[in-house]
């Protein structure tokens, strides 16, 4: 199994002021960028943008020592 990556998705309403975010873990952009895509239907959101987080801790992710 490929290796998740942290994202963030940001769901902006239709003048661009931010609703909310939400982490998104997935394996890749597109699965991301699907995932947000329903989480925007499901709270009206007009668009949204996606950044990622490699850094970002996770819980049962192994220390690069």
């Amino acid at each position: 199994m490929d290796a998740l990556i942290d994202f963030q998705a940001a769901f902006l309403d239709a003048e661009g002021a931010l609703i909310r975010t939400t982490p998104i873990l997935a394996q890749t952009l597109t699965i991301a960028t699907s995932r947000a895509g329903e989480i925007a239907n499901e709270i009206d959101a007009a668009d949204f943008y996606i950044t990622s987080n490699p850094d970002y801790p996770r819980r049962g992710r192994p220390s690069p020592h």
